[in-house]
């Protein structure tokens, strides 16, 4: 039953299907991707479908949503949930203990996330979070099969989530990574950089101006006003 359900993939169909965010979740379902879509053109619904057929294919798997801050992992919690229908108690989000690492309130921190581990499927946090449960022991690394990197633009130098990532493929363990940005970077050396933080076979870009793109750009309006200036 599981195989069958691995040979087969799941896309909604109770909205408007977008050819172009058909296709990239069509790739990102079968090889590390960055995917690369203007803001406000559904870069979310492409994380969502694939998080769905991965919570399908991998019924024991652990799945990652991180993005940079907390209000932003609690959008992206409640969008996923609306996106995906996956029951609410498979899920959660990750905080952090107030205080530092080794203390009594951080090692309080760190064993409630562990509970959390245990017991829940579906994961959004912080890049940070993710580096410091790998790094700990607290995540069971074995047990991950995706991770999406929100503003994956972020992922230069020794940011979060790169530790977690290189410890990661340092260890053999095979993870779908799906990277996703409006932006990937302000010159090739920037992106090319993003590309090998995230171990990405595949980059799916559009811009606004491509023909299976614009037509769903919405027109912005900008509106100018005078003021008088004293003498």
């Amino acid at each position: 039953f599981i195989l069958l359900r691995r040979r087969t993939w799941l896309y909604p169909t109770d909205q408007e299907v977008r050819e172009y965010q058909f296709r990239m979740v069509r790739g990102a379902l079968f090889a590390n991707t960055l995917v690369c879509l203007p803001t406000g053109l559904g870069k979310t619904l492409i994380a969502a479908v694939v998080i769905l057929n991965f919570y399908r294919w991998f019924p024991d798997g652990k799945l990652v949503f991180t993005a940079p801050t907390k209000p932003l992992v609690e959008q992206q919690h409640r969008a996923c949930l609306e996106k995906t229908h996956i029951p609410k108690g498979e899920t959660t989000v990750l905080t952090a203990g107030r205080a530092k690492r080794g203390d009594e309130a951080g090692s309080a921190a760190a064993e409630s996330r562990r509970e959390l581990w245990s017991s829940r499927r579906v994961f959004f946090c912080t890049p940070q979070i993710l580096d410091n449960d790998i790094a700990n022991g607290v995540c069971p690394r074995d047990k991950l099969v995706l991770i999406v990197v929100d503003e994956c633009h972020r992922v230069t130098g020794n940011a979060a989530p790169v530790a977690a990532l290189t410890e990661l493929r340092r260890t053999g363990l095979a993870v779908r990574v799906v990277g996703l940005s409006a932006t990937p970077g302000k010159n090739a050396e920037a992106v090319q950089e993003v590309v090998r933080h995230l171990g990405v076979s595949r980059v799916e870009f559009r811009s606004d101006e491509d023909p299976d793109v614009s037509p769903h750009v919405h027109n912005k309006q900008v509106r100018l006003g005078g003021w008088e200036v004293g003498g």
